[in-house]
């Protein structure tokens, strides 16, 4: 690779940037799409954003450079080096590049989940489910919002097996008998549980591929949560850990000025639309047979 590019990409790596991390389902989209519009330290006029409105789910997407860093495997002890062994085009490092002119003044914030590396460790706000409560709150939700078609199957076992080596299976045999179930049942998209179960043998070894599909994402969800979220003692004293992290702790996320102080957002209707949020999502586990009780708001 010529020196200018590596150059280039040195550049994107060291200028100004932070990171929003937190655990799938718990609105790290949601609440950074708010962010970037009411904040006054991290404003981003032209998010790439998106809504799925059956399933009160956000999405986000960073230029290609971004992106391809935050799926940095854990503990990779070296983000350039990283980033070197993929094929970067000249186009998008221009991409990246023009993305950080156009933050101006702004501090460029991007989401991910939690990454175990060196390059985003001073940089980070850490979304920390400091109750047993709100780490089911968000493991139900990301159970019952990610859904993936046919075509996506056999990139989201690979990615669980890269990302967190939890994956063990035959990835190209389950990945048919998943394709081959979704056909025959005219089913358009999967919930990611099921396809993440599916590819675990410990689970596996207990439940056949038809037990497993049989199961609403709720039962499943309930049924092994230690063995696809982790154990909620672990991941709190893994959490706690992370002090070069600034915690934000979901038993204050809900409370009316706690966030706002944090990313410097003076509007009053942040905090309405944060409620809005939190009860379309009781609504859709009521839709689903969750009794949500212990998430209400008090």
């Amino acid at each position: 690779m010529e020196i200018i590019k590596l150059e280039r990409i040195a550049s994107l790596l060291f200028k100004p940037q932070h990171f929003l991390m937190y655990r799938g389902g718990s609105g790290g989209e949601f609440l950074i799409s708010k962010i970037y519009q009411y904040s006054e330290k991290y404003k981003n006029a032209n998010p790439n954003q998106w809504s799925i409105t059956d399933v009160n789910k956000t999405k986000i997407r960073h230029p290609e450079f971004f992106e391809l860093l935050l799926k940095i495997p854990q503990e990779n002890k070296g983000a350039f080096n990283y980033l070197l062994k993929h094929d970067i085009s000249d186009e998008i490092i221009d991409q990246a590049e023009e993305y950080l002119e156009n933050c101006g003044d702004s501090t460029p914030l991007f989401r991910c989940h939690y990454i175990n590396n060196s390059h985003f460790l001073s940089k980070s706000f850490l979304v920390y489910l400091d109750e047993e409560r709100w780490f089911d709150y968000s493991g139900l939700l990301v159970s019952l919002k990610n859904k993936y078609t046919a075509e996506q199957v056999v990139a989201t076992l690979e990615y669980h097996k890269s990302r967190y080596g939890t994956v063990d299976c035959n990835i190209a045999d389950v990945s048919k008998n998943i394709i081959d179930f979704m056909n025959s049942n005219g089913m358009d998209k999967i919930h990611e549980l099921y396809i993440y179960c599916l590819g675990i043998s410990r689970i596996t070894n207990n439940l056949s591929f038809f037990d497993i599909l049989n199961m609403s994402p709720a039962e499943l969800y309930f049924k092994y949560k230690a063995a696809v979220m982790m154990d909620y003692t672990a991941y709190r004293n893994d959490a706690v850990q992370k002090s070069v992290h600034k915690l934000i702790s979901y038993s204050k996320y809900f409370d009316r000025g706690y966030l706002e102080d944090m990313f410097e957002i003076s509007s009053t209707v942040f905090h309405d639309e944060l409620i809005g949020w939190h009860e379309n999502n009781l609504a859709l586990l009521s839709e689903n047979g969750v009794d949500h009780t212990q998430f209400k708001l008090t």
